[in-house]
This record gives structure tokens, C-alpha cells and sequence, in this order.
């Protein structure tokens, strides 16, 4: 069974965990332990949010969400870094926080969700990203890094969200 809560007190080492390893195996910098944990501790006074995805009980992937930092410029963006253990990639986790990660943004007014996905884990999330109608905008290169940019517009009203095909596959 795979289950999305927030992130808390209660729950923060697993995450932190899931951040630093996955950071390790995809030798990423934009998913460092060290910028994740400064995201994580940014997101309250930043009005963001972060999710925690368990299969089994077991911490499965994290999703830290921010508003777009040129929120004068460009408001009602939510920007995403997703991050999934290696031993749970193609369980659905991508997919499920991308889920929470839309209905949550909505709810605090965001008008479309940008998610940023390293070009390793891009197989598993970038199909699960499109299956939710996200679109890939772009490409960027950090170091020795790839990555997949992908958005998607927010649905405009609960009703509108509740239509959409949002169903976890396993």
C-alpha cells in the first residue's frame, strides 16, 4: 500500500534519509543533502509544503514544494524537487506525491506545478508526470547532471480536480 503524509517532527529523519540517499545515488546537486535540507527548512516561511511517501510502511520518496521565488513576476507557480529511494522506483511513488503535490498547490491558489526531474530517475517519474498530463518545457544541464523540466497547469476548482484521471496505477 503506498501512503502520502506530510512531512512533520515525527517523520523528518526519514525524509532527510530518502533526500541524502537519493542525492548520493544520482550524484545530483540539485537534490544535496545539503540544498534539501535548507528546502525543507525554508518551506514553512515560504508557504511550501513537503510530502513523504511510504510503500509498506516503508519511507519511499519526498516532494518539496516552494513558490516560484519570482513571485512577483510569475505568481501561482509551485516549483517541486522529487526525490525516490532507488529501491522503490517503478511503485508508483512519483506518481502518487505528483498527486498530493497538484491538489495541495491548488488548494493554496497556484495556477501551475513545475517539477524537476533528474535525468537518471527520469524513466519511471517522466512517465508518471506525463500520465498526469505534465508536459516537458525543458532541459537543463548542472555540472555533470541532466535534468527534465516538466509542468502542468492546476485544475481551477475542486470539481475540476476531482474530474481529472488521478488513479494510482501500480
Amino acid at each position: 500500500m503506498l501512503q502520502i503524509t506530510a512531512i512533520d517532527a515525527q517523520n523528518r529523519a526519514e525524509a532527510i534519509e530518502i533526500l541524502t540517499v537519493t542525492a548520493l545515488t544520482n550524484a545530483t546537486e540539485a537534490l544535496a543533502a545539503d540544498v534539501a535540507l535548507a528546502r525543507l527548512a525554508g518551506l514553512a516561511r515560504n508557504d511550501g509544503f513537503a510530502l513523504l511517501a511510504r510503500v509498506e510502511g516503508l519511507a519511499a520518496g519526498v516532494l518539496l514544494a516552494i513558490p516560484n521565488r519570482s513571485a512577483r513576476l510569475n505568481p501561482g507557480i509551485f516549483e517541486c524537487a522529487i526525490a525516490v529511494a532507488p529501491t522503490m522506483a517503478g511503485l508508483g511513488v512519483s506518481k502518487a506525491l505528483l498527486i498530493d503535490a497538484l491538489a495541495q498547490a491548488g488548494q493554496a491558489g497556484a495556477r501551475f506545478v513545475i517539477a524537476t526531474l533528474t535525468a537518471d530517475a527520469a524513466d519511471h517519474a517522466f512517465a508518471a508526470a506525463q500520465s498526469l498530463g505534465f508536459q516537458m518545457t525543458g532541459l537543463l544541464s548542472h555540472g555533470a547532471q541532466d535534468f527534465i523540466v516538466v509542468s502542468r497547469a492546476v485544475a481551477a476548482s475542486a470539481a475540476a480536480r476531482d474530474a481529472a484521471p488521478m488513479a494510482i496505477a501500480a
